[in-house]
């Protein structure tokens, strides 16, 4: 699978100068244009005019390090959705002579749209920690772009409460044995 970054962005027209009736342009990007009605593809801009901005990119990586953890493809829908889009990281930059030391960036964009409850799924070793945030339409935000990621991971993991001053993990309540 190819680097997909090349599909996860948009160029939105705000007061319909570049774009007929406004909306916003898909370039490159059939998983999502062609699944929606109000998207037209168009050969000449390789890419989906949709009639709707309510779209944005969602940017998330793997902290820390972003750089030793294999969790791509990454695969995110929506909830009765009808799109499914992978992303995948970019090309190897650090080997050892033929050998690959899988050292890529876990840093992805995803064009999303607003107002929907998204599932993220790891092809990979999921992150222990993320970081996810909207790329800004406009410098203050604003209070309709929002999205619910839920997260769901290969494995069945554990959740760890640390305290936040202290650096300590807090221990859990220990479970009483009422056999005796």
């Amino acid at each position: 699978m190819v680097c997909t970054g090349k599909k996860n962005y948009l160029i939105e027209d705000k007061d319909s100068t570049f774009l007929p009736g406004g909306g916003t342009l898909l370039p490159s990007n059939p998983e999502i244009g062609d699944k929606l009605d109000t998207c037209q593809f168009y050969s000449s801009m390789n890419g989906h005019h949709c009639l709707q901005n309510n779209f944005g990119v969602l940017e998330y990586e793997s902290n820390p390090p972003m750089n030793a953890r294999i969790m791509w493809p990454v695969t995110l829908s929506y909830d009765d959705g009808p799109w499914v889009t992978q992303t995948n990281g970019y090309k190897e930059w650090e080997w050892d002579g033929n050998e690959p030391l899988n050292k890529r960036l876990a840093r992805f964009i995803s064009v999303i749209e607003y107002q929907k409850i998204y599932n993220m799924t790891f092809a990979g070793t999921p992150p222990l920690d993320m970081r996810l945030q909207f790329q800004k339409r406009v410098p203050e935000g604003n209070n309709s772009d929002w999205i619910i990621v839920k997260l769901h991971y290969p494995f069945p993991n554990m959740i760890r409460i640390q305290n936040s001053k202290t650096g300590q993990v807090v221990r859990p309540i220990p479970l009483l044995d009422f056999s005796a």
